[in-house]
């Protein structure tokens, strides 16, 4: 037997089907074609299998080094990046933003080349203008979100610069600031308006809320989550542990001195479409229900 198989090999081409099934041994006609498997190896000039391009296995190879090195990272990343400054917050944001650009230009790439749709003279070039800003929004929202955890006090004693900076830059940056409300002490100095402050740059989304609301915190959190935008929400809370928190926090938005609204960019082209103060009315028609 094993003379005849030996003899059979030397007398057949090696892409006959019948050579490739006695390679493939018995059990191989059950799942493979022969026939086929012979026509596929002949489409090449040396009677092996036709080879990929060079320059095709190497954009291949560096983008599945580029995909798996992403998967990594994102295995070990936090759910979210917070930071004290609104400037350390930026510069981090622009960083990752420049490395998930080079993320989503390896996954079109591999979209691509899984059609055999590549046309480097035509891909190449759009491939290199394309940026963060040319993704789609679920891409984007898979980046852990970058957070800036402040108070209204400590803002306010420092430069607005690099807060005014961040609403500028059109970056998935939020920012959530605590206000301890205006008491006596509160009297002698001056403390901005944050919500107004962030209103003024037009662009950004801006929630203010309290922690005696906390249906509005809630919902209105949610939303600023799904923003691929700049984004503060004021909240306010008690000025010390002592304090009824459900108290101090609702005289507050009861007396208009805070009052709770959202605005959002992405909701027209008017400044009254953009606002949501429903609750507001909604506590007015309870408190005068109640009186």
């Amino acid at each position: 037997t094993e003379i005849y198989t030996l003899s059979l090999h030397d007398a057949l081409p090696i892409s006959s089907p019948e050579n490739i099934s006695a390679s493939l041994g018995r059990e191989a006609g059950a799942f493979f074609n022969a026939s086929a498997l012979a026509e596929a190896f002949q489409s090449s000039p040396d009677g092996g299998p036709p080879r990929i391009d060079p320059e095709r296995r190497a954009r291949i190879e560096t983008t599945i080094a580029t995909l798996d090195s992403a998967i990594e990272e994102t295995e070990q990343q936090p759910p979210f990046q917070s930071f004290e400054s609104s400037q350390t917050a930026l510069e981090f944001c622009e960083r990752q933003l420049d490395q998930f650009t080079i993320v989503l230009r390896a996954l079109r790439t591999a979209r691509l080349e899984y059609e055999s749709a590549f046309d480097p003279a035509v891909h190449l070039e759009a491939l290199s203008r394309f940026d963060w800003q040319a993704a789609d929004a679920a891409e984007l929202l898979a980046l852990p979100p970058v957070l800036v955890l402040e108070t209204a006090e400590r803002l306010a004693q420092s430069s607005l610069t690099s807060f005014g900076r961040a609403l500028r830059s059109g970056r998935p940056i939020q920012i959530l600031v605590t206000s301890s409300g205006l008491y006596p002490g509160d009297l002698s100095g001056s403390i901005p308006d944050f919500g107004y402050l962030a209103i003024a740059h037009r662009e950004a989304f801006v929630l203010q809320s309290s922690l005696s609301r906390p249906e509005h915190l809630t919902a209105g959190l949610a939303e600023m989550a799904g923003k691929l935008r700049p984004a503060v929400a004021v909240v306010s809370v008690p000025a010390a542990p002592e304090h009824d928190a459900r108290l101090a926090t609702s005289l507050l938005y009861l007396s208009h001195a805070f009052p709770l609204y959202r605005y959002d960019p992405d909701r027209g082209e008017t400044w009254p479409d953009r606002f949501d103060r429903s609750e507001e009315r909604r506590v007015g028609k309870e408190c005068r229900s109640r009186w």
